[in-house]
């Protein structure tokens, strides 16, 4: 079961992932019937959305609810994509459906919540949190415990979120590597270029990137191109009236990315605070070949096991790895270790028997 938005094939970091867990359940030999739900949108249910943020607030219409039922009395298995479909399925009436139960998280809620809550003082992000931040904290993590009351079962994106899922009260809980696939570009990169691809607003990328920024303002010597691509575009122009080092394009189609991206130095995934799943553009680029700066945070949920990923942990730091890759001899020996370690990264397969492995320990197969 998916919320109908995430089952779209677009290059979102949701979308990414919940295409990723399709294909581990189907390498897995599980014979997956994918049903697309919709949010309630009934008025009382819209009102206390309203006035008290929480994506656990009617997350199933009761039409999909219904459908959801009527499908889980043939299954074996119900594997929710998203934590926050398992808010409607709560109550003594669901409760023999709750066993049969698998979440396949993409991160507890309140993870990127504290983060937003933390950041918005400073950044122009959007979303208001009702009846006040604190207050919202507060709801988010009881509706998460709630949630979670009687599940047996968590597939996680990485270690963190496995963790959580644990403390959150899960028993059985699993982290699946991210796989690569690879998809080289024809990569020509122009000096001095460097390139940012995601989602705007949303905290920790928005916050990371601007660290980068205002370090690179800080330094005045030395002042490359970063060419920033995502949405939304109030906070690209943002970015442009604010650091002379920007050049924002706009979101744009795959094509358009790919060509845009094949001339970068690198790309950049400056994320300095603790998020919740992972980095999907990582695997993206790793598929492309094409070199990259990151975080270790940044890098949560990867596995691989040869070769190296660009890493630095602070802003100065980040610029430092960065202005690195100048060199000519350096930027072809971080592509080559970043190669290795892309094509040391488990395969679906590798992922699948560990799935099947897990599935069988938990429900006592």
């Amino acid at each position: 079961m998916s919320n109908h938005r995430f089952l779209a094939d677009s290059p979102g970091g949701v979308q990414v992932a919940t295409r990723e867990y399709i294909r581990l359940l189907a390498a897995a030999n599980i014979d997956v019937t994918v049903i697309p739900v919709d949010i309630d949108i009934r008025f009382g249910v819209r009102l206390r959305r309203l006035i008290r943020t929480s994506p656990y607030q009617g997350s199933i219409s009761p039409e999909d609810l219904f459908k959801i039922v009527e499908a889980a009395q043939h299954a074996d298995f119900v594997f929710l994509n998203q934590v926050n479909l398992a808010g409607s399925i709560r109550g003594e009436a669901f409760a023999d459906l709750r066993r049969k139960i698998v979440l396949l998280s993409h991160g507890a809620e309140v993870t990127d919540l504290l983060n937003h809550v933390r950041v918005v003082r400073k950044l122009p992000l959007s979303g208001r949190l009702r009846p006040s931040p604190i207050r919202a904290v507060h709801n988010v993590l009881s509706d998460e415990i709630a949630a979670r009351e009687g599940i047996r079962a968590a597939v996680c994106l990485s270690p963190f979120d496995a963790d959580f899922e644990r403390w959150l009260g899960v028993s059985h809980v699993v982290w699946i590597p991210r796989t690569v696939v690879f998809d080289p570009l024809d990569w020509i990169p122009v000096p001095k270029r460097y390139g940012f691809l995601g989602t705007l607003d949303h905290a920790p990328n928005l916050a990371g990137l601007v660290s980068v920024l205002e370090a690179l303002e800080a330094s005045k010597t030395w002042r490359p191109d970063v060419r920033v691509v995502g949405g939304p575009e109030r906070l690209g122009a943002w970015l442009t009236e604010r650091f002379a080092s920007v050049t924002y394009l706009g979101p744009l189609d795959e094509e358009a990315v790919r060509c845009e991206v094949s001339s970068w130095t690198a790309l950049l995934n400056p994320i300095f605070c603790q998020g919740r799943g992972c980095s999907t553009k990582l695997a993206v680029a790793l598929g492309w070949h094409i070199p990259i700066v990151t975080t270790t945070v940044g890098r949560r949920g990867y596995l691989y096991r040869q070769g190296a990923i660009l890493t630095a942990d602070q802003p100065e730091s980040f610029i430092r790895a960065m202005k690195s890759l100048e060199d000519r001899d350096v930027l072809a020996g971080v592509r080559r270790d970043l190669g290795r370690a892309a094509e040391s990264t488990p395969s679906i397969m590798e992922n699948a028997v560990q799935f099947q492995r897990f599935m069988m320990d938990a429900f006592d197969i």
